[in-house]
């Protein structure tokens, strides 16, 4: 009973974020999630608060939740890291969007294998998005709840994320589940 509660009081977290400015990562956030049906932390069937910088990166970096904009946002996020770890997710990532490899664990998490989904000179774009970042928001001191409340602009200059623009990314239409 009390982990349902902390579960609740997590959810509610998220929800709150709907009330914060126009503009603001929070506000964003919370759009990003409910316009593509997303749980939120805390939620039945969410991915937990492990993906909560990542979605932030979509946000951030102007990269969107199709097969394209993972492959991108991975880029982002190769180029923002700079170790190894950050390159094999993004190899990861493009054997799911663009090799059509599963690796079992994909589809627990919603996750739609998709082919051909990569445009090489859209990626460099994105790798070099990601290397001229001026801050590695994975890094265990950035915080994601105080980035809340800041203003999307300005966070992206602060973070050095250039070539991104706006608050809220269109929602894409998902494809229907494989039948594998």
């Amino acid at each position: 009973l009390r982990l349902k509660a902390g579960y609740k009081r997590l959810a509610e977290k998220y929800h709150a974020l709907e009330a914060l400015p126009d503009g603001t990562l929070g506000n964003a956030f919370f759009h990003f999630y409910q316009d593509r049906g997303f749980a939120f932390p805390g939620e039945k069937h969410c991915l937990g608060e492990i993906v909560t910088k990542h979605d932030a990166l979509h946000i951030l970096s102007g990269c969107n939740t199709d097969a394209p904009g993972e492959i991108n946002v991975a880029g982002v996020e190769a180029g923002m890291v700079g170790s190894g770890v950050g390159y094999e997710f993004l190899m990861e990532t493009l054997a799911l969007f663009q090799d059509g490899i599963d690796f079992e664990h994909s589809s627990k998490f919603g996750i739609t294998v998709r082919e051909d989904s990569l445009d090489p000179d859209t990626l460099m774009l994105n790798i070099r998005k990601g290397m001229d970042m001026s801050t590695n928001i994975f890094a265990a001191d950035w915080d994601f709840w105080a980035a809340t409340r800041r203003q999307l602009d300005e966070l992206r200059s602060e973070c050095g994320v250039n070539g991104a623009d706006g608050s809220i990314l269109p929602t894409v239409p998902l494809p229907p589940p494989s039948e594998n």
